[in-house]
């Protein structure tokens, strides 16, 4: 959503101002061209995430994501909520740890990054993960 710093090759940019063709930092493959943005506007469920809700720095500050945004957890924080090394999971399932609460439906704006391939991007201190569109 507007406002949220994504990690860049020429550093911390907010979404809103990407534009194809800027080298993105991935988690996967060092980095990779945005190939395309565009905003998609719903009335969604959207969680808020406090900051350093999932560690220091994670995220920054408060944030405000789509409920079934894709989020990567890693190491003791992904064993200590879901018993496992790595977590791929949507925002809403850090509701019932404790560690996000549930903001209801909302009308947004979100503004999606196309990578070409599914791959985790870091914005806000956060793992962000890319799935592939739906079928």
């Amino acid at each position: 959503m507007a406002g949220t710093g994504v990690w860049t090759l020429d550093g911390v940019m907010p979404v809103e101002y990407l534009c194809a063709g800027d080298r993105i930092v991935t988690r996967g493959r060092g980095y990779l061209r945005l190939r395309a943005t565009g905003i998609v506007s719903a009335v969604i469920p959207l969680v808020r995430v406090p900051a350093h809700a999932l560690g220091p720095q994670r995220p920054d500050r408060d944030v405000i994501l789509p409920a079934d945004q894709a989020l990567h957890l890693r190491g003791s924080l992904a064993r200590s909520l879901f018993g496992t090394a790595t977590a791929t999971v949507p925002a809403r399932a850090l509701v019932a740890t404790g560690r996000a609460e549930l903001r209801g439906m909302r009308p947004v704006s979100v503004i999606r990054l196309d990578l070409g391939t599914p791959d985790i991007l870091y914005a806000a201190g956060l793992e962000i993960a890319g799935l592939p569109e739906p079928a």
